[in-house]
């Protein structure tokens, strides 16, 4: 892959309906569909209130060890399943885990950097080089607020500059075979919200480094599900993400798919594509705090059919990412407030 495709999958509109409204006269009229559906929560964490995160640590190299330092699980998430306990422990090699397999409500991710090139002191710690996640929260009853910090200008050899660096959340699901737990409330398909899932929170650009023409600069909302057969095999693994921030090479380009693949991926098929939110009614960041919703409906029907024999519904959710990449070069951006919603019809 070049360097305008994403490395890999972190961890194995006219869509855009902001609430639209059209007008008749001077009266204005709000888009009845929301008023007509039922809106599910489906993460356990929503708005990530409660501090239930850790670091996740990956590279192309393979697993490398988490920070135990900044991951946080402090607090526990009421109404979560049965399963899932808080012993948390920090094993050697930087493992975090659990006896019972369950997983943490949310990762912070960092891809490609090593351990100590994590930033504690941000940004009075004048690095040009590493990662952070500058998580804080006022009030325990208000979302945590993340800054994530990608900063790679400051590599000098070509083969560090031209390495893919990712920073952000991932929140992942286990998929059908309930072996442990997820960040999700339970398996939810595509199908039973006809496709219509959005993602809403608030974010703003902090700082832009781009110091080659050239590379590519990105912040995506990937939205992952996987279809499943009868037998609870799976048949393909899908992914689309859009982007609520670009400053690439060729910022001219009309094409809203910013990336294509149909390919394999580990041990699954998978159709893939980058949609440049720029170009399909998303909000994009800016300098100040702004909430962005994403609706995946259209996006979705942007990959092509489920398999043969299958279904929407055979299509459940296996997680969503917020993150940047880039390549030599750095950004900073703030989220808070994460929610990812499914709307399915009132019956």
């Amino acid at each position: 892959m070049n360097n305008t495709v994403k490395g890999y999958i972190l961890l194995f509109t006219t869509a855009i309906v902001l609430i639209s409204c059209s007008s008749k006269g001077d009266e204005e009229i709000p888009s009845p569909p929301l008023d007509e559906k039922v809106a599910v929560d489906l993460l356990w964490n929503q708005r990530v209130i409660k501090k239930n995160y850790t670091h996740m640590n990956s590279n192309d190299r393979g697993r490398q060890p988490s920070l135990c330092g900044v991951s946080d699980l402090s607090e526990l998430i009421p109404g979560k399943p049965s399963n899932v306990n808080e012993t948390y422990s920090c094993l050697e090699g930087g493992t975090i885990a659990a006896s019972d397999r369950s997983a943490p409500s949310a990762h912070l991710v960092s891809i490609n950097y090593s351990g100590d090139e994590y930033i504690y002191d941000y940004p009075n710690n004048k690095r040009k080089t590493g990662f952070a996640f500058n998580p804080k929260r006022g009030n325990p009853n208000e979302p945590i607020e993340f800054q994530f910090v990608n900063l790679a200008s400051g590599y000098t050899s070509a083969d560090s500059l031209n390495y893919l660096r990712e920073v952000g959340f991932v929140f992942s699901n286990w998929g059908k075979s309930n072996s442990g737990n997820w960040a999700f409330k339970r398996d939810f398909t595509i199908g039973e919200f006809n496709k219509d899932i959005q993602l809403k929170f608030f974010a703003k650009l902090d700082y832009v480094n781009k110091t080659s023409a050239d590379k590519n600069i990105y912040i995506t909302c990937d939205l992952r599900y996987v279809f499943w057969d009868n037998n609870n095999q799976k048949v393909r693994a899908d992914l689309v993400g859009v982007l609520v921030y670009e400053n690439l090479a060729d910022p001219n380009s009309s094409n809203p798919i910013y990336w294509s693949s149909s390919a394999t991926v580990g041990n699954d098929p998978s159709e893939r594509r980058f949609i440049r939110g720029k170009l399909t009614q998303v909000p994009q960041l800016g300098s100040d705090w702004k909430e962005i919703t994403i609706n995946y409906n259209k996006f979705i029907e942007m990959l092509p059919d489920p398999p043969a024999g299958l279904s929407y519904d055979n299509a459940v959710i296996s997680g969503f990412d917020l993150y940047s990449s880039l390549r030599g070069q750095d950004v900073v951006f703030s989220v808070k407030d994460v929610r990812l919603i499914g709307y399915s019809p009132d019956k």
